[in-house]
């Protein structure tokens, strides 16, 4: 079990941010957090110091108060030098060395640290630990004896000592390397600009980092930003090639005018990507960009609304349509039927009030991202017979933004994708008597929404089943949660986990839990995130929250019934 948890952030002015930031009391430094151990899936290797789920308020204080405080861009690399000289333990401790060179894990014996290049001299342990286990004494030795025996510090992972001894040291390098990998920018030393780095680029990057892993950005704003980056990062490594090519020259003569067109046109090309990042890096820039793609680019975000004459339609999902069937479903007369070979295709044809019957089969999940319009979608026949699949990585399964959706008897098969099963952005979504077997993230309600789940199962998400933000309302009863909980990167969300950080009680969530079976998860069965950890017992832990828990089964969850991170 994590002692910390990747708390929510606001998108707020960075002035503000960093005012109030810097005016609070309960920023801790680095010598002040106790860190507990991350446990190896591999028995025979250690396990390591747990630092990735430090919150906002740590980090930020570690960089402002004690590595950057007034630097400048140019300056920034010496604050890390001093800082990783005053802190780290520079011998007597030893890491796991995940080195891109082997895809693997190595456990190394670190002999000196070497502050000035971020990099530490090491020896592998005898007895060889690795994994893959198939790695090669010889091979490693030969390498390391090539580089002198010398690893970027970024690469080790400090082996786990419950002392507390070395706590410093994994800090520093967690620091070190969430810096470089989240927040510094290849441009930033060569801007020309004289400013400070934390006043200007701290806050709304580490608040970027937060949205993002938290999931408060429309995956498309996502996509957007980390695609863009990522061709920033690989021209920027081209541009270094050809100035390299240009620096090792002997005479002007000697520069091909080729390579000196290739280097003004990457030169102009890094320019502009550098724009959109930093407009996609403002917060409040950020938060105009995502409201609009959570509408996945609908015109102004507009549902369709009613037809014109009042009218509604039935749509009919199947392959082939028998009268048979039609008169199973026992619709009145006067009812108009339209038939589709897909949901896609239903919902496309879709106005509010309108219903859409979905017959048994596998069917795509296309339409499914982009629910505008008021709408209920009905599996006729066996739930488990009514599959809806979705294998297009990336993507939200359901995304839900109409005043009221209504979603029954379905099975929703997440395949693939890495975003949340069920989505309630906006307005009211009821669920009954669905399935969703989930390949990411579970069931999640956002401010302002409400869900209304009961009878459906979950089960599989890697993060809570359920997850219900500050501002919204969860009224979940009679439903099946089970092996959800353990995120990617090894956090355990629980069953529930109810998001209820806000220091206004008003701004908690609403939450109804009844007659539900909440099993089998890693972490707590209901999890609630509290400003501070290690309550004690129930009443505490719900204390200021609008929380009705009646009648749940909770079991065999891996840290008990309730608790808070």
């Amino acid at each position: 079990m994590e002692k910390f948890s990747e708390g929510d952030t606001n998108l707020v002015d960075m002035d503000d941010a960093e005012a109030e930031l810097i005016a609070s009391n309960k920023l801790a430094s680095p010598k002040q957090e106790k860190l507990l151990g991350e446990q190896s899936s591999e028995n025979h290797m250690p396990d390591i110091f747990s630092t990735d789920g430090l919150p906002y308020e740590n980090r930020f204080s570690a960089y402002y108060d004690h590595i950057l405080s007034y630097r400048r861009p140019f300056e920034v690399g010496n604050g890390f030098k001093k800082f990783i000289e005053e802190e780290i333990e520079p011998i007597g401790w030893q890491a796991v060395w995940r080195s891109e060179q082997f895809d693997g894990d190595i456990v190394v014996q670190v002999t000196d640290v070497r502050p000035a290049d971020f990099k530490a001299e090491v020896k592998l342990v005898e007895p060889l630990q690795c994994n893959p286990s198939d790695l090669s004494q010889e091979t490693l030795t030969e390498f390391l004896t090539k580089a002198n025996y010398l690893v970027p510090l970024v690469e080790l992972y400090p082996v786990y000592d419950e002392s507390g001894y070395y706590d410093k040291t994994a800090l520093v390098i967690e620091h070190l390397r969430f810096f470089y990998v989240n927040i510094w920018r290849g441009w930033d030393e060569e801007d020309e600009d004289d400013y400070i780095y934390v006043e200007r680029h701290l806050a709304p990057r580490l608040k970027l980092y937060y949205d993002i892993a938290s999931g408060n950005l429309a995956t498309e704003t996502v996509k957007k930003y980390t695609s863009t980056l990522n061709e920033y990062k690989s021209k920027f490594e081209e541009l270094q090639i050809l100035r390299k090519q240009v620096g090792g020259s002997d005479s002007e003569n000697e520069l091909d005018e080729v390579v000196l067109l290739q280097l003004t046109q990457k030169y102009q090309a890094l320019k502009i990507l550098q724009q959109t990042l930093q407009v996609m890096e403002n917060p409040m820039m950020r938060l105009a960009i995502s409201h609009q793609d959570s509408f996945n680019g609908s015109i102004l975000g507009q549902p369709k609304g009613p037809r014109q004459d009042g009218s509604v339609v039935t749509h009919i999902v199947t392959d082939k349509l028998t009268v048979g069937m039609i008169q199973n479903l026992q619709l009145s007369l006067d009812t108009v039927i339209k038939e589709h070979e897909s949901p896609s295709s239903a919902l496309c044809s879709c106005y509010d009030g309108d219903t859409i019957l979905i017959f048994p089969g596998t069917y795509s999940a296309d339409g499914f991202y982009d629910l505008q319009d008021s709408v209920t979608i009905k599996g006729v026949g066996n739930w488990n017979e009514i599959i809806i699949k979705c294998g297009q990585g990336g993507d939200i399964f359901v995304d839900c933004i109409a005043t009221h959706v209504t979603l029954v008897n379905l099975t929703f098969l997440q395949d693939g994708t890495t975003e949340g099963v069920l989505c309630v952005r906006h307005g009211m979504t009821t669920v009954e008597n669905c399935t969703f077997v989930c390949d990411a993230k579970g069931v999640v309600v956002r401010r302002g929404a409400e869900l209304i789940m009961k009878g459906c199962q979950v089960y599989g998400a890697q993060s809570a089943g359920v997850t219900i933000h500050e501002g919204s309302v969860g009224i979940i009863s009679n439903n099946d949660i089970h092996h959800c909980g353990q995120t990617l990167d090894g956090r355990a969300e629980g069953g529930i986990l109810i998001k209820a950080n806000g220091a206004d009680e008003d701004q908690n969530p609403r939450v109804k839990l009844s007659g539900n079976k909440i099993h089998d998860n890693f972490g707590f069965g209901i999890t609630i995130t509290r400003d501070l950890v290690g309550m004690e017992n129930e009443q505490e832990i719900n204390k200021g929250i609008n929380l009705e828990n009646m009648d749940n089964s909770i079991n065999y969850n891996s840290f008990g019934s309730m608790g808070s991170i």
